[in-house]
C-alpha cells in the first residue's frame, strides 16, 4: 500500500455515495453461490475487492 492508498479510498468512498461498498458486497455475495476456485481481480486499485474475495477461500 502507499501514501495515496487511504486517500484513494476515501475518495472513492465519498464520491460514490459509498456504491462502491455496495456492488463489492453483491458480488461477493453472486459469487458465493458459485464458489470460485480462481479469482482475478483486474485493475485492482487498492484491491478492496480482492481482499473482500478471500472470504470465498479460491485457491487462487
Amino acid at each position: 500500500m502507499t501514501i495515496f492508498s487511504p486517500r484513494y479510498d476515501f475518495l472513492n468512498h465519498f464520491l460514490s455515495l459509498g456504491i462502491d461498498i455496495w456492488w463489492r458486497q453483491q458480488a461477493i455475495r453472486q459469487l458465493r453461490n458459485s464458489t470460485p476456485r480462481r479469482i482475478l481481480d483486474v485493475a485492482t486499485g487498492t484491491a478492496d475487492f480482492a481482499i473482500a474475495s478471500l472470504r470465498l477461500r479460491p485457491e487462487k
